[in-house]
């Protein structure tokens, strides 16, 4: 048998993470489809191929599982991070429109994901936390740019930098929670141009 690589996985490492991986893409499937409630992983095992006792294996209870499918904010945080990077060099403008852009086409990337977040915030405090940790992450790495361009003397100095940022974030979620159904074309259309409104209104909201 070929050796592997040191630091690359062996052939029994990228097995079972390819079974951990086809355990959770049918687990998202049928939680998107179903809710978590009603999904058990008698069913996921149908769903996935394999059987009930590998689920365990790999995720000794179904919070577990719950959590392994919706608990990864770093998924959701890591794209904020990249934009943000170097952002005070940027025009606030562009900022607030590419956060934009970026953040709808990851959540509407994984929609299945992001419905279950949403769906099941209120009735699960696991998922409900996961999803507040989300966006409390994200409204400060806003904030962080804000009082940065405050500072520079690129926006007014009256702004409240945690209120913004929140109903910042808040208006993005809204966009994709009302208009996730739309068609590919639709949704890449509709979300192009309320990113640019986006830009508008909130220029004028934190001119100097």
């Amino acid at each position: 048998m070929k050796a592997s690589t040191p630091g690359q996985p062996n052939l029994r490492q990228q097995q079972a993470s390819a079974r951990r991986r086809q355990i959770l893409e049918a687990a998202v499937r049928l939680f998107a489809r179903q809710g978590v409630a009603r999904t058990t992983t008698r069913q996921i095992a149908r769903e996935a191929g394999v059987s009930e006792g590998l689920i365990f294996r790999y995720f000794p209870t179904k919070l577990d599982l719950v959590r392994a499918v919706t608990g990864s904010p770093h998924v959701f945080l890591g794209d904020l991070r990249k934009v943000l990077k170097d952002a005070e060099a940027r025009p606030v403008g562009d900022v607030i429109r590419q956060v934009a852009t970026v953040w709808l086409d990851l959540l509407h990337r994984e929609a299945d994901i992001s419905s279950i977040m949403f769906g099941e915030a209120l009735i699960n405090p696991e998922i409900g936390g996961i999803l507040d940790q989300v966006i409390a992450e994200g409204a400060a790495g806003i904030e962080r740019f804000l009082d940065a361009a405050k500072q520079a003397g690129k926006i007014t100095a009256l702004l409240d930098t945690r209120t913004v940022a929140h109903m910042y974030m808040a208006s993005i979620l809204m966009f994709f929670l009302r208009y996730r159904h739309l068609s590919e074309a639709d949704w890449e259309r509709e979300s192009a141009i309320f990113a640019n409104n986006l830009k508008v209104a909130w220029l004028r909201m934190v001119a100097p």
